[in-house]
């Protein structure tokens, strides 16, 4: 068998989805790497009533996020990038060089990860280090 693997992950995580109908909460498929839970991008849809009808998970938009609902502010292309993300993320966490979970030291660290990954994108964080 030839072609892309998929990640089917080794959890179940709910996140916040922001739509056009408001915050929804959509259960999606997750893989721990350590504390991280690294996850596609979900968009949920609605029919023309605003009922939902369908769970879109974007494989081209994977997200990292910590305990406590946080989010480091990295995209990843693909499941391989944001293993790759997380495995540093880790790595840096234990050395000291991310000294704590803030927004900031969480921005710092996604800054210099996207400088040095063309597979990887800084994301915008709401106040408090939530999306």
């Amino acid at each position: 068998m030839t072609g892309s693997q998929v990640l089917i992950g080794n959890t179940l995580i709910d996140v916040q989805v922001t739509g056009a109908v408001g915050v929804e909460v959509a259960t999606v498929p997750a893989l721990r790497v350590g504390e991280l839970l690294l996850f596609p991008r979900p968009v949920v849809q609605h029919d023309t009533s605003g009922l939902p009808t369908e769970l879109v998970l974007d494989l081209r938009r994977w997200l990292l996020s910590l305990p406590d609902g946080l989010y480091v502010p990295v995209e990843c292309d693909s499941s391989a990038a944001a293993v790759d993300a997380a495995r540093a993320f880790r790595e840096d966490a234990e050395t000291g060089a991310i000294s704590s979970y803030s927004p900031a030291q969480l921005g710092k660290w996604a800054a210099w990860w996207c400088e040095h990954r063309p597979d990887a994108a800084e994301l915008d964080l709401a106040p408090g280090g939530t999306r």
